[in-house]
């Protein structure tokens, strides 16, 4: 019989109420947030809730919500130098698979220069990302449990798995 070792860095809080303490939780990583939310974050209050309890708890945040489905490679570098401008401890990705692989990737290449590509491809190599809090709204994607994202080159339209 086979064996391995698996180790996921995910720390995961599930259940009834657990996004009212999303301002309790995020003040643990940060004390300046860049939220990257989807549109539909908007419709349903979720974005409000979120901006209410980062306020609550004293923690400043900008939104980003430039993206689409297959999030683009120059969307997350653009939602990375958002962060860096507005000089972002923590992302928070509230919404679906593509939300939060958005937030994944800003946080990275915020502290990475170059193009992501460059680490997609082992051009480079980096260790550090900002902290994320990833806030899934539909079931199914996964993406929360775990630290790979999915993004796609808008010139070459090849969409790769990084992380």
């Amino acid at each position: 019989m086979s064996t391995f070792d698996y180790s996921n860095p995910v720390k995961f809080y599930f259940g009834a109420g657990k996004f009212n303490q999303l301002g309790e939780i995020a003040a643990k990583h940060g004390q300046n947030v860049l939220l990257v939310v989807s549109d539909s974050t908007k419709h349903t209050g979720q974005l409000e809730r979120a901006q209410q309890a980062l306020s609550d708890a004293g923690i400043t945040f900008a939104i980003y919500d430039r993206f689409m489905q297959n999030p683009l490679s120059t969307l997350v570098e653009e939602g990375a130098a958002l962060a860096r401008d507005k000089h972002c401890d923590l992302v928070i990705g509230i919404g679906g698979g593509s939300a939060m692989d958005m937030a994944k990737g800003i946080a990275f290449c915020a502290c990475n220069e170059g193009s992501i590509w460059d680490y997609v491809f082992g051009k480079k190599q980096a260790q550090h990302a900002l902290p994320v809090i990833l806030i899934p709204t539909t079931a199914g994607t996964g993406s929360e449990a775990n630290r790979t994202a999915v993004f796609t080159n808008p010139q070459t339209h090849d969409k790769k798995r990084a992380g």
